[in-house]
């Protein structure tokens, strides 16, 4: 991120192309040609870094900015429950609300570009390790001093994951940073809620109020639809807030709502399980942290929720561990 801000690139002229040329282009040899490579063993050398999550570090801001645009959602979204029947307009989907929040943007300018095809394999080895070279010239390139960021599907990020480890000097973590695709992140994190949550009766609540089947149920769990996960997540989270206001209303407390609830969670050990429960369920600011660029977010939210003690998923929390650097 800093690297990126300091070095913004180079603005240049439109590329013309003359009409009358027919000759064809040659790639060159370092672009064409890929290297072998083998990994002799799968040995994991990580080195040690440390995350500043004070209060006081100024990327923590972004942490308070995704709080506040999730607490946004719902609160819209208990204003709408309220309704008797929801108008056209009405957006309750976390996705939907948030879209509305965004500016509209009249041409963007496009941030892509397809590089030639290769016929190699893109699951070895040799072409991942290849495919972040070109990567790295290309942005060197464009934006010199800008450290490459490659997002993979979950068995090429396997792989990938040995580069740095392998080439620390080259292709470490300090200069090259590899991380799964936003869907597989997703399924990831949800397929670990669903560890949590196991056998604490939410798939039975969810049959109960007939919001899926028992066998649809217990598939959230596994993340075996993404979309139905998403949306039995989304409905878990309204549900647990407006239930724990309409506690807060019926006890007549003098305190304000955030007290009532601190001291509930301290004196009741069912209602510190909901509360966290719904902390848990609110991973879909991790997707906006995605998207938006909110990393040290991203980072602490995931390492939370894979740290708990009730998560039974190592290999998870290993790998989650790994990628807050």
């Amino acid at each position: 991120m800093k690297a990126h801000q300091l070095n913004p690139g180079h603005e240049r002229p439109p590329l013309a192309l003359s009409s009358s040329q027919t000759r064809m282009h040659h790639l060159p040899d370092s672009y064409a040609i890929v290297p072998a490579i083998a990994f002799k063993n799968t040995d994991v050398a990580v080195p040690k870094i440390s995350v500043n999550t004070e209060p006081t570090n100024p990327r923590q801001n972004h942490l308070d900015q995704a709080m506040i645009k999730e607490k946004s959602w719902v609160d819209s979204s208990l204003l709408l429950l309220e309704k008797e029947e929801l108008a056209k307009e009405d957006k309750i989907v976390w996705g939907a609300h948030n879209a509305l929040q965004q500016p509209p943007s009249k041409d963007p300018p496009s941030v892509c570009a397809l590089l030639p095809l290769f016929y190699e394999k893109a699951a070895t080895p040799s072409m991942i390790k290849h495919g972040m070279d070109v990567q790295r010239q290309a942005i060197a390139h464009l934006s010199p001093g800008q450290i490459p960021v490659t997002t993979m599907d979950q068995p090429l990020f396997a792989l990938a994951k040995l580069v740095p480890w392998k080439w620390p000097s080259t292709h470490g973590e300090h200069l090259h940073i590899v991380m799964m695709g936003g869907l597989h992140t997703e399924m990831a994190l949800w397929n670990t809620l669903g560890d949590v949550l196991e056998a604490s009766g939410w798939t039975a609540a969810l049959a109960e109020a007939e919001i899926a089947s028992s066998g649809v149920a217990d598939s959230f769990l596994r993340v075996t639809h993404l979309m139905r996960t998403r949306h039995a997540h989304e409905v878990t989270v309204l549900t647990l807030q407006k239930l724990q206001q309409e506690a807060y209303l019926q006890s007549k407390s003098n305190a304000s709502f955030p007290k009532w609830k601190s001291d509930m969670c301290k004196g009741s050990p069912t209602c510190s399980y909901f509360c966290s429960g719904s902390q848990r369920e609110k991973l879909p600011t991790l997707l906006a942290s995605l998207g938006e660029a909110y990393t040290t977010f991203f980072c602490i939210r995931s390492c939370e929720l894979c740290s708990m003690d009730a998560c039974p998923h190592q290999r998870h929390e290993k790998f989650a561990r790994l990628d807050k650097k």
